[in-house]
């Protein structure tokens, strides 16, 4: 059963990538920057003061543009940075820097890698490969942000940001999956409660 589940989540995965990558290039910088400027409404809003956030790279909704907005804001910005432990690659979290240097996989991470605190986040703002209404999401197949969401503070809000193109009916959910609780695209913020 579970690996029938694997090809469904594998061709979703797929099939997402390709419609996000063929996103034309003014529609995905039009498109980021009305995700950028809702992300920040909804940090004013809420009042958080520490928020994780992805550094995108390739196809994903841009988010340089946010995190410097977060920093100008006095907002603590954690950011994560992929690395080899041994056979396995993790993740690790650190304060955002000025300087930007390219790690594992060819994602920009901060330099110097100065840790963060990870039970203080408010805020974890995750990329998405694909997604669906209820909040499932799926990354890249690697279980780095499911293995953090289950590590972080419960009451700290899990936004995912995606281009609604990424959105599919349903994804099935295996029993690692963490749900976010509302998903960011172009179009406005789909709500959604954790199972």
């Amino acid at each position: 059963m579970t690996d029938s589940i694997t090809t469904v989540r594998d061709t979703l995965r797929k099939e997402a990538l390709v419609r996000r990558n063929d996103l034309a290039e003014h529609l995905h910088f039009a498109f980021s920057h009305l995700i950028r400027n809702t992300v920040l409404a909804l940090i004013d809003e809420l009042e958080v003061s520490v928020v994780h956030c992805y550094l995108s790279f390739r196809s994903e909704v841009e988010t340089m543009s946010l995190v410097r907005a977060m920093e100008s804001s006095s907002l603590q910005v954690i950011a994560p940075v992929v690395v080899e432990d041994g056979v396995e690659s993790n993740m690790k979290h650190y304060q955002l820097s000025k300087i930007l240097t390219t790690g594992l996989y060819g994602i920009p991470e901060p330099e110097p890698n100065i840790p963060a605190d990870i039970h203080s986040i408010e805020m974890v703002i995750v990329p998405i490969v694909a997604y669906d209404g209820t909040g499932t999401r799926l990354g890249y197949g690697k279980g780095f942000y499911d293995r953090f969401l289950a590590e972080i503070n419960p009451s700290a809000k899990r936004i995912g940001l995606a281009f609604s193109v990424q959105e599919v009916d349903e994804i099935p959910r295996l029993a690692h999956d963490q749900q976010l609780d509302m998903i960011i695209t172009e179009s406005g913020i789909v709500h959604t409660e954790r199972y």
